[in-house]
């Protein structure tokens, strides 16, 4: 986990780069929540991009994502929690060892064909 000393852009709280073990196994979702998931949880749509019921929901914060899991683990359809940091950069890493699963990309030249993205 973390970055290395060199890499470009680095935070100084993006370190010191070190091995990690996840000791459990875990499940993650392959989609993000959907604007009408949310909605039929919540109540609401938070998001700015609400045009689209199958768009991801955004506007949200940790806090309003563990009141949707509150909610959604009383539905009698399992025991749901957000991934450990650790637990997300494995399954984004998607194996690779670069600075992004596509690539190291240090002129970003790549990243809007994965990532919203602005500079």
């Amino acid at each position: 986990m973390g970055s290395p000393d060199d890499e470009t852009d680095r935070y100084s709280d993006e370190g010191p780069q070190h091995e990690v073990t996840i000791s459990k196994s875990f499940y993650m979702g392959i989609y993000e929540v959907t604007q009408a998931q949310w909605a039929a949880v919540m109540g609401t749509v938070p998001s700015y991009f609400g045009d689209n019921a199958d768009n991801p929901v955004e506007q949200i914060s940790w806090d309003d994502c563990q009141m949707f899991i509150q909610k959604i683990n009383t539905l009698g359809l399992g025991t749901f929690r957000l991934p450990t940091e650790a637990e997300w950069e494995y399954a984004c890493r998607a194996g690779s060892t670069t600075r992004f699963p596509w690539g190291d990309d240090p002129d970003y030249s790549y990243i809007g064909q994965y990532a919203w993205y602005i500079g």
